[in-house]
């Protein structure tokens, strides 16, 4: 990057940024310019894999029981739970990978 060219950028959700991995006269090599503060969506990343990890244990550990007849509306929604927490993760990673200012190269 040439000090003399003016290069903007704009990051796809709002924040503070936390680092810049550029200077002047650095190529384009690195694919992260910069990084947004993404200690919240961190720490909401790893409450939803705690969640995660409780509903596949728990579903899992239902099947392994041989509950059947009973158990079968609880079973649809510990596993409708479980769903639920695999999109809200992927969602929040998504989120996590707007925080990463890019090179458009």
């Amino acid at each position: 990057m040439d000090g003399e060219d003016n290069v903007a950028l704009a990051p796809q959700m709002p924040g503070v940024v936390t680092s810049v991995n550029v200077k002047e006269g650095d190529k384009f090599i690195k694919p992260i310019l910069a990084q947004l503060d993404d200690n919240v969506l961190q720490q909401q990343i790893a409450g939803v894999n705690q969640q995660l990890a409780f509903a596949t244990t728990f579903t899992i550990s239902r099947r392994h029981c041989g509950i059947r007849k009973s158990g079968q509306k609880f079973n649809t929604y510990s596993q409708n739970s479980k769903e639920s927490l695999e999109k809200n993760l992927a969602t929040l990673q998504q989120q996590l990978e707007m925080s990463r200012i890019k090179s458009p190269n």
